[in-house]
């Protein structure tokens, strides 16, 4: 990444001031293929949409393998309705579901966590039809991978604070990132950027205090759950 010297201090400085003093817990998934299906949503619809269409998803459809079976237009009802973005997160979910049973003849990831990192990675790239995203979310949540997932709101977020270079694509910052942030704190750091440009929050013009305040709001509304 261009001046990635200048970006590295611009990030510690930045990781210093908006790190939660809490520790912030790696959600548990009964299986990767549960994990898989929420970074689909995630990816694009951000924490708050894709944690209401799990719900919807687990009221409207039996199982995952109900979801697979299912036309994508009964799946594009439960996201609310006909759109592009919609169309698409649609397909990628059925895409996924459909690669992982013709691959194991069944809906289970189970297996790759016996495998250790480095194959459970090697594993999860013959499923082609993941993305990046989706990829990296299931290596850090199931196997606590040194891995950071980066979406297209997280990256325009880094980018306005002048955290990485505006000219970066996602690998470059993905990259970037899981060179200066230690591999314990990964899901700490990737939870927490993810909540900060969900928010729309701009670091570097906002005080500690708001920042934090914005993440005890958020685990204030988990416990309360």
């Amino acid at each position: 990444m261009k001046e990635s010297k200048q970006y590295s201090d611009n990030l510690s400085k930045f990781w210093k001031k908006v790190n939660p003093k809490h520790t912030v817990e790696i959600p548990k998934y009964a299986d990767p293929c549960d994990a898989m299906v929420f970074a689909v949503l995630l990816e694009k619809f951000g924490t708050a949409k894709a944690e209401k269409y799990i719900k919807k998803f687990s009221s409207n459809f039996v199982d995952w393998n109900d979801v697979r079976v299912s036309r994508d237009e009964e799946i594009i009802e439960v996201l609310g309705g006909e759109s592009e973005l919609n169309n698409y997160v649609a397909t990628n979910m059925r895409n996924s579901l459909q690669a992982v049973f013709e691959r194991n003849d069944c809906l289970e990831l189970n297996y790759i966590i016996e495998f250790g990192k480095r194959k459970a990675f090697e594993e999860l790239e013959k499923i082609k039809v993941l993305t990046d995203f989706v990829l990296n979310y299931i290596m850090l949540v199931c196997l606590e991978s040194h891995s950071i997932p980066v979406n297209e709101k997280m990256a325009e977020f880094l980018k306005a604070n002048e955290i990485v270079h505006e000219d970066s694509s996602i690998e470059d910052i993905k990259s970037f990132l899981e060179r200066q942030i230690p591999a314990t704190q990964n899901y700490q750091f990737f939870a927490t950027i993810i909540e900060l440009s969900e928010k729309g929050l701009c670091a570097v013009a906002k005080s500690k205090n708001t920042v934090k305040k914005v993440l005890k709001e958020k685990t204030v509304k988990k416990k309360s759950k």
